[in-house]
């Protein structure tokens, strides 16, 4: 976390707030990386609220190495349909689950909130997937633009 002075001197020039490193997105305080490292990190919080923890902690064998290991799998691409994604510029891609939360009680909190269940996907599709798996968006893709 950037010290008091540094955070000012970032936000008189237009800086992310989070890294002081890049430009803030127009209207907002941190620049689209630190967003999307904040939506990979949410990924692997807990809905859940207990007495100890509190509420959205972070599951269990949580490891700081998560984040990178999900930016490190970046390569441009929607893994569902294949599409060009941005994560500067446009700023067209996201990150989802590929088995929902939904899916905890049969596949269990580890398997589920775990990198390897994170995939990159196009911001607009999003949407249309949710509470499908990976393998049903696909299909449900390849059907769709194999009608047309």
């Amino acid at each position: 976390m950037p010290a008091a002075r540094q955070l000012e001197q970032a936000r008189s020039k237009g800086l992310c707030t989070s890294c002081c490193m890049r430009r803030a997105r127009p209207g907002r305080k941190s620049c689209a990386h630190c967003r999307l490292k904040s939506s990979i990190y949410g990924l692997f919080r807990t809905r859940r609220k207990t007495s100890t923890q509190g509420l959205n902690s972070l599951v269990k064998g949580y490891d700081k190495t998560w984040v990178k290991q999900v930016l490190d799998t970046f390569n441009g691409r929607c893994d569902y349909t294949g599409k060009p994604i941005e994560i500067d510029g446009e700023e067209t891609a996201t990150v989802v689950l590929d088995i929902p939360r939904s899916y905890v009680p049969i596949h269990g909190q580890s398997k589920i909130h775990h990198p390897s269940n994170v995939k990159w996907c196009h911001r607009d599709f999003v949407d249309y997937k949710r509470g499908m798996t990976g393998t049903e968006f696909k299909d449900l893709w390849i059907f769709i633009n194999d009608g047309k």
